[in-house]
Protein backbone atom coordinates (compact mmCIF):
# COMPACT_ATOMS: atom_id res chain seq x y z
CA UNK A 1 0.00 0.00 0.00
CA UNK A 2 2.95 1.80 0.75
CA UNK A 3 4.45 3.30 -2.96
CA UNK A 4 7.75 2.12 -3.28
CA UNK A 5 9.30 5.57 -3.53
CA UNK A 6 8.39 6.51 -0.25
CA UNK A 7 9.17 3.47 1.60
CA UNK A 8 13.21 4.23 -0.45
CA UNK A 9 12.80 8.15 0.65
CA UNK A 10 11.44 7.03 4.50
CA UNK A 11 8.70 9.73 3.61
CA UNK A 12 5.79 9.66 5.84
CA UNK A 13 2.19 11.54 5.84
CA UNK A 14 2.20 14.28 8.00
CA UNK A 15 -1.86 14.48 7.13
CA UNK A 16 -4.18 11.27 7.26
CA UNK A 17 -7.73 10.60 7.40
CA UNK A 18 -8.35 7.26 8.95
CA UNK A 19 -11.15 5.67 7.33
CA UNK A 20 -13.76 3.07 8.43
CA UNK A 21 -16.16 1.36 5.18
CA UNK A 22 -19.36 0.30 6.82
CA UNK A 23 -21.18 3.35 8.13
CA UNK A 24 -18.68 5.47 6.20
CA UNK A 25 -18.16 4.33 2.48
CA UNK A 26 -21.53 2.50 2.48
CA UNK A 27 -24.73 2.80 4.42
CA UNK A 28 -28.54 1.58 4.93
CA UNK A 29 -29.14 4.36 1.68
CA UNK A 30 -26.75 3.35 -0.30
CA UNK A 31 -27.66 -0.10 0.50
CA UNK A 32 -31.43 0.44 0.15
CA UNK A 33 -31.15 1.98 -3.41
CA UNK A 34 -29.19 -0.69 -4.91
CA UNK A 35 -31.87 -3.30 -4.25
CA UNK A 36 -34.86 -0.85 -5.00
CA UNK A 37 -33.42 0.44 -7.96
CA UNK A 38 -30.80 -2.13 -9.39
CA UNK A 39 -31.59 -5.15 -7.52
CA UNK A 40 -28.82 -6.55 -5.70
CA UNK A 41 -27.28 -5.67 -1.91
CA UNK A 42 -23.89 -3.94 -2.19
CA UNK A 43 -22.73 -6.00 0.71
CA UNK A 44 -22.62 -9.14 -0.74
CA UNK A 45 -20.13 -7.66 -3.26
CA UNK A 46 -18.08 -5.17 -1.02
CA UNK A 47 -19.73 -2.05 -3.10
CA UNK A 48 -18.97 1.47 -1.88
CA UNK A 49 -20.94 4.55 -2.23
CA UNK A 50 -19.71 6.76 -5.16
CA UNK A 51 -21.47 9.76 -3.58
CA UNK A 52 -19.15 9.13 -0.33
CA UNK A 53 -16.49 8.56 -1.93
CA UNK A 54 -16.65 11.50 -3.84
CA UNK A 55 -16.78 12.88 -0.10
CA UNK A 56 -13.47 11.47 0.80
CA UNK A 57 -12.06 12.58 -2.62
CA UNK A 58 -12.87 15.83 -1.30
CA UNK A 59 -10.77 15.92 1.98
CA UNK A 60 -8.17 14.31 -0.06
CA UNK A 61 -8.52 16.57 -2.76
CA UNK A 62 -8.62 19.76 -0.36
CA UNK A 63 -6.29 18.86 2.30
CA UNK A 64 -3.44 16.38 1.17
CA UNK A 65 -4.09 13.90 3.59
CA UNK A 66 -3.29 9.95 2.74
CA UNK A 67 -6.14 7.53 3.51
CA UNK A 68 -5.55 4.81 6.15
CA UNK A 69 -8.01 1.98 6.01
CA UNK A 70 -9.34 1.38 9.84
CA UNK A 71 -12.49 -0.63 8.59
CA UNK A 72 -12.59 -4.25 9.86
CA UNK A 73 -12.15 -5.05 5.71
CA UNK A 74 -8.63 -4.58 6.10
CA UNK A 75 -8.72 -8.48 7.47
CA UNK A 76 -10.17 -9.62 4.36
CA UNK A 77 -7.91 -9.59 1.19
CA UNK A 78 -10.73 -9.69 -1.22
CA UNK A 79 -12.97 -6.64 0.63
CA UNK A 80 -9.47 -4.55 0.72
CA UNK A 81 -8.76 -5.40 -2.51
CA UNK A 82 -12.54 -4.02 -3.67
CA UNK A 83 -11.39 -0.92 -1.69
CA UNK A 84 -8.51 -0.33 -3.14
CA UNK A 85 -10.50 -0.85 -6.97
CA UNK A 86 -13.10 1.82 -6.40
CA UNK A 87 -10.70 4.62 -4.46
CA UNK A 88 -8.63 3.93 -7.29
CA UNK A 89 -11.58 4.46 -10.18
CA UNK A 90 -11.89 8.43 -8.36
CA UNK A 91 -8.40 8.75 -8.41
CA UNK A 92 -7.37 7.92 -4.39
CA UNK A 93 -5.03 5.85 -3.55
CA UNK A 94 -4.86 3.56 -0.04
CA UNK A 95 -1.68 4.59 1.55
CA UNK A 96 -1.81 2.17 4.67
CA UNK A 97 -3.90 0.09 6.95
CA UNK A 98 -4.13 0.38 10.85
CA UNK A 99 -2.55 -2.33 12.65
CA UNK A 100 -3.64 -6.07 12.35
CA UNK A 101 -2.88 -7.74 15.85
CA UNK A 102 -6.42 -8.66 17.91
CA UNK A 103 -4.76 -8.44 20.52
CA UNK A 104 -3.01 -5.30 20.08
CA UNK A 105 -6.63 -3.66 18.52
CA UNK A 106 -9.14 -4.38 21.47
CA UNK A 107 -10.96 -0.79 20.18
CA UNK A 108 -10.84 1.15 17.43
CA UNK A 109 -9.61 3.94 19.25
CA UNK A 110 -6.43 1.91 20.38
CA UNK A 111 -5.68 0.78 17.00
CA UNK A 112 -5.47 4.36 15.84
CA UNK A 113 -3.96 5.73 19.09
CA UNK A 114 -1.37 2.76 17.90
CA UNK A 115 -1.10 3.50 14.70
CA UNK A 116 0.14 7.87 15.64
CA UNK A 117 2.67 6.38 18.19
CA UNK A 118 3.89 4.33 15.55
CA UNK A 119 4.00 7.03 12.84
CA UNK A 120 5.34 9.98 15.01
CA UNK A 121 5.39 12.52 11.50
CA UNK A 122 1.56 12.52 11.40
CA UNK A 123 1.00 16.23 12.58
CA UNK A 124 -2.69 16.44 11.66
CA UNK A 125 -5.63 13.68 11.19
CA UNK A 126 -9.05 13.30 11.11
CA UNK A 127 -11.26 9.84 12.00
CA UNK A 128 -14.38 9.01 10.13
CA UNK A 129 -16.19 5.86 11.78
CA UNK A 130 -19.62 5.22 12.83
CA UNK A 131 -18.39 3.60 16.05
CA UNK A 132 -17.41 5.72 18.79
CA UNK A 133 -13.79 7.26 19.03
CA UNK A 134 -12.91 8.01 23.12
CA UNK A 135 -10.18 9.94 24.46
CA UNK A 136 -7.65 10.69 23.94
CA UNK A 137 -8.55 10.63 20.02
CA UNK A 138 -12.57 12.31 20.18
CA UNK A 139 -11.89 15.47 19.21
CA UNK A 140 -10.82 14.21 15.66
CA UNK A 141 -13.13 12.02 15.13
CA UNK A 142 -16.04 13.03 12.50
CA UNK A 143 -19.06 10.46 13.48
CA UNK A 144 -20.68 9.28 10.26
CA UNK A 145 -24.14 7.71 10.91
CA UNK A 146 -24.86 3.90 9.28
CA UNK A 147 -28.12 5.94 8.13
CA UNK A 148 -26.32 7.82 5.74
CA UNK A 149 -22.48 7.40 5.78
CA UNK A 150 -20.29 10.03 4.51
CA UNK A 151 -22.19 13.11 3.73
CA UNK A 152 -20.70 16.84 2.26
CA UNK A 153 -21.60 18.21 5.48
CA UNK A 154 -19.18 15.58 7.50
CA UNK A 155 -16.70 15.91 4.83
CA UNK A 156 -16.66 19.51 5.46
CA UNK A 157 -16.28 18.80 9.27
CA UNK A 158 -13.34 16.82 8.43
CA UNK A 159 -12.19 19.44 5.96
CA UNK A 160 -12.22 21.47 9.18
CA UNK A 161 -10.46 19.58 11.67
CA UNK A 162 -7.26 18.85 9.29
CA UNK A 163 -7.07 22.72 8.54
CA UNK A 164 -7.08 23.61 12.04
CA UNK A 165 -3.98 24.84 13.89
Amino acid sequence: MINLLERVMGMQPKVVVFVDCDGVLNSDEFAKHCLEEEGYDPFDCDDLDPRAIRNLKRIVDETSASIVLSSSWRWDEKALDAVKKQLKAYGLELYDTTIMDIMKTLSRTNEIKLYLDEHPSITKYVILDDDEIKEPLADHWVRCLFKNGLTKKLADEAIEILKEK
